[in-house]
């Protein structure tokens, strides 16, 4: 009986959890938020620091950044994994040309970086943290009206 290489195993685990990761990009810069479901857990937790979201408050988000920047983009840097962990280095770039957070739309082209870590479990995204300014995004744009 053949034995498998341990190290094959965790570079096939590592690669099956980046696609899932590059899935999830594709399907939010598709605005196709319905196709997440598919790919994350139903116990699924946004952690971000302070303000944790479910997925559909997740969703939610993403449809008021749809709604201020129409031609928002998430453009992943890097990927590192190590077996169920994902790291993604991202920039998140598009214009403010809706209103967003009380802004009225300035046509201000926005870019911020950040980096999510991600955990898989069972061939699904359990969670994400996120660590970015979301300050960064929003001191780019016009002052409350």
């Amino acid at each position: 009986m053949h034995n498998p290489d341990p190290l094959a195993v965790e570079r096939r685990r590592s690669d099956l959890a980046k696609r899932l990761v590059r899935q999830l990009a594709a399907a939010v810069n598709d605005r196709q938020l319905d196709a997440i479901d598919d790919l994350v857990a139903s116990t699924y937790r946004h952690c971000a620091p302070g303000h944790p979201l479910t997925l559909e408050e997740l969703k939610d988000l993403n449809r008021a950044l749809y709604a201020g920047f129409p031609d928002i983009r998430w453009h992943i840097l890097e990927l590192v994994a190590e077996g169920d962990v994902v790291v993604a280095f991202w920039r998140m770039s598009g214009t403010h040309r809706g209103r967003f957070m009380g802004r009225p739309a300035s046509g201000t082209p926005v870019s911020v970086t950040g980096v999510n870590s991600y955990r898989i479990t069972e061939g699904k995204i359990a969670e994400d943290t996120p660590h970015w300014a979301f300050s960064a995004l929003l001191d780019q744009l016009t002052p409350l009206a």
